[in-house]
């Protein structure tokens, strides 16, 4: 039979003291600091619970999602199978397309930032009272609004050419075209909810970290306000039935 130590015995003491005088008003002065310190550690335990079932419900949903875009990419590919030449046709024109397409939009996206800081500038000339400053920037701030205007509207046009091939109303091979370019919309979707899955799941991830560490201070904490009440109880010798058996049993250890 092992032994029983003196931290076993006070913390039972106080356990046992906690679990009877909780309520009562004759509890020991240590019973109110071992309630708060239970109710601290049970909302620390609560809102990592919370955590833990955001994380799960997130996985669910994403899992849910994805799977969603694997049954319905699988289907466009039993599609594409039976159009294979006319979807790489089709292909084949909406590549330099796209890239073009692609290179458009940072141009548009540059001319924005440019016209941004034109725009700040200005601001900034007027609050500080120096409108002629101001004024001089004025015809480039019109072109960099011009330059985006069309930009955006060449953008625009070729993204319609682009529809236009790969996703035909009608014409040879038509359904695999569409079945292709939905399995593009699909992997685009998927890649993006990943993104956005993963970066929630990582934030997830660092709120329960920080409540776990919390709810280990508190745990300690409680387990603290337990030991003294343990200890306090065995000082005054409180009068219990239930508490009175450890005295003699500590006193042997403390002796």
């Amino acid at each position: 039979m092992a032994r029983e130590s003196y931290e076993e015995l006070i913390y039972g003491l106080g356990d046992i003291t906690y679990e009877r005088f909780w309520n009562r008003p004759d509890a020991p002065r240590g019973t109110e600091r071992v309630l708060k310190a239970a109710e601290a550690y049970e909302q620390r335990q609560i809102e990592l619970a919370e955590i833990e079932a955001a994380m799960d419900a997130e996985e669910a949903a994403y899992n849910e999602f994805r799977e969603a875009c694997e049954e319905e990419a699988d289907e466009c590919r039993a599609v594409i199978e039976r159009f294979k030449k006319a979807v790489a046709i089709a292909e084949s024109k909406a590549k330099s397309l796209e890239a073009k397409l692609v290179s458009k939009r940072k141009d548009v996206a540059a001319a924005r930032k440019a016209l941004s800081k034109i725009e700040e500038q200005i601001q900034q000339w007027e609050a500080d009272g120096m409108p002629e400053k101001a004024a001089g920037v004025r015809p480039s701030l019109k072109r960099a609004k011009l330059d985006v205007m069309k930009g955006s509207r060449a953008c625009d046009e070729m993204q319609v050419e682009y529809d236009k091939i790969m996703n035909p109303e009608v014409g040879p091979g038509a359904e695999g075209i569409r079945a292709r370019r939905r399995e593009l919309d699909l992997e685009q979707q998927l890649e993006e909810r990943t993104e956005a899955y993963n970066e929630r799941i990582g934030e997830l991830n660092e709120d329960a970290a920080a409540r776990d560490e919390e709810a280990k201070a508190a745990q300690q904490y409680y387990e603290q306000a337990i030991m003294l009440l343990g200890e306090e109880v065995y000082r005054a010798r409180v009068p219990d039935p239930a508490l009175v058996v450890f005295y003699p049993r500590l006193d042997k250890l403390a002796g």
